[in-house]
């Protein structure tokens, strides 16, 4: 199978209940534990024993070539096609990496592929061989293998009495936090509040999207809000507010990790006389308008100039993820159906930073009369926030009723951010709108 990015690769595998191998683990695989070159040996690839640059220049039948099995029997581990592993690349990480079971590092911007393929020279079929690119890529010379997981082994045998022995449900009743009840990352020090378990009405009436569209969205956007429909999600944190620049400064103090922005030496800045977006060399999380601004007295304002790659490091460095575009809408709307976080009132100034507000954000956790049915601040207005899932516009016709996450494949090859931003109209704010919206991108985290 070709033409599948990281995400595509690691969602087929989780749906065969596995994982995608590491590092360590196709490696063993492909050579074995006596240090040779190749899968076959040390002798040199020949067509053969493998299939690449000179062979046929395209891809031959998985299972081919039995003559260039490894140790343990698998086939095509050099050449045929590139493979994904799980780890994130880090050149150095050789030096430092755990004895027993490495899993990569912690966090990352792009993921590593092994083996060679059919167009590679005979260095790269090397079961040493590192190569590495962004998750987001695909192409006609990428594929991947699983790795099934053992079941967890049973650690008591004993019997035990039942009686007065407390049910599955009442276990779960009295371990639930309150619906919205705060706690404080260890990791990051951010203030999170608790969304419970059950049912939440997801996306807009036909009504609403109509509505929507007589203000000014363009159709294929507003569509795909629609049908309403009702979801499922497990009980979860979220952050309180969006992250901020004082605690991304900690993230990237702690990984001496550069964003996407830094490492391209451009943003992109808003022009407000000319009501659009420029990009602007020099703008970055540290200098979001321009080389020449600051983020200095904007310590706890939201953290600007990321891209997804940038949000979901962060989010894995606090020990969470992204949250999935339903996790994102409940904690913003509740189970009413409600348009925004505060109710069905129209947005002003006193419950969202938008339109001409203030032109500029506001403080995270600012604007509290504005805040969700759990108490999540700031889901409305001051910036965009990124979710984990790719975009797709007829998703909500046959999406899962229960935990969706969108994982691909990728229909326009890229994610979309939810809340409005300060300088939206109020149409954007809506907790159901998938608008594509400019604005600044900041996140928040769920654990």
């Amino acid at each position: 199978m070709l033409q599948v990015s990281w995400n595509d690769a690691k969602s087929y595998c989780e749906w065969k209940g596995g994982g995608l191998p590491t590092e360590a683990q196709w490696e063993k695989v492909a050579r074995g534990i006596d240090g040779r070159m190749y899968p076959w040996g040390n002798q040199k690839p020949t067509c053969d024993l493998a299939n690449f640059n000179d062979c046929g220049g395209k891809t031959k039948e998985v299972g081919s070539l039995a003559q260039g099995a490894s140790p343990y029997g698998a086939l095509d581990m050099a050449g045929n096609v590139d493979e994904w592993v799980q780890d994130w690349y880090s050149e150095g990480y050789y030096a430092n990496s755990p004895r027993d079971d490495p899993t990569g590092p912690e966090t990352g911007k792009k993921r590593i592929l092994r083996g060679g393929s059919w167009r590679s020279s005979s260095g790269t079929l090397r079961g040493s061989s590192r190569l590495e690119t962004y998750p987001s890529y695909w192409h006609g010379y990428i594929g991947f293998r699983c790795v099934s997981l053992p079941a967890p082994t049973p650690t008591s045998t004993a019997l035990v009495s039942v009686e007065n022995t407390p049910t599955v449900t009442e276990k779960a009743a009295a371990a639930q936090p309150a619906p919205g009840e705060v706690k404080v990352s260890e990791k990051d020090g951010m203030e999170q509040v608790y969304i419970p378990a059950g049912e939440f009405l997801m996306g807009s009436t036909q009504e609403q999207a109509d509505a929507a569209i007589q203000s000014g969205c363009e159709k294929k956007w507003i569509d795909s809000e629609t049908p309403q429909h009702m979801v499922y999600l497990d009980g979860y944190w979220i952050d309180k507010t969006e992250v901020s620049n004082i605690m991304f400064s900690r993230f990237i103090d702690e990984k001496s990790y550069k964003t996407e922005a830094e490492e391209e030496g451009s943003g992109w800045v808003y022009n407000a006389q000319k009501n659009e977006w420029e990009k602007t060399q020099g703008a970055n999380w540290q200098h979001p308008d321009g080389p020449s601004s600051s983020i200095k007295g904007k310590e706890n304002h939201p953290v600007l100039q990321l891209w997804w790659n940038d949000a979901r490091s962060y989010c894995e460095w606090a020990r969470g993820r992204l949250p999935s575009e339903a996790q994102w809408e409940k904690a913003a709307r509740g189970t009413d159906g409600r348009m925004y976080p505060w109710g069905n009132q129209e947005p002003t100034c006193d419950l969202a930073n938008f339109g001409d507000c203030v032109g500029k954000t506001k403080e995270v956790g600012s604007l509290v009369q504005g805040a969700s049915p759990y108490g999540a601040l700031n889901m409305a207005g001051n910036v965009s926030e990124f979710v984990d899932d790719w975009y797709n516009e007829g998703y909500y016709a046959n999406s899962p009723r229960e935990n969706p996450r969108y994982s691909g494949p990728q229909t326009l090859g890229y994610r979309f951010p939810r809340g409005g931003a300060y300088n939206n109209e109020p149409v954007y704010l809506r907790s159901s709108s998938r608008t594509s919206a400019d604005g600044y991108y900041g996140f928040r985290c769920v654990r």
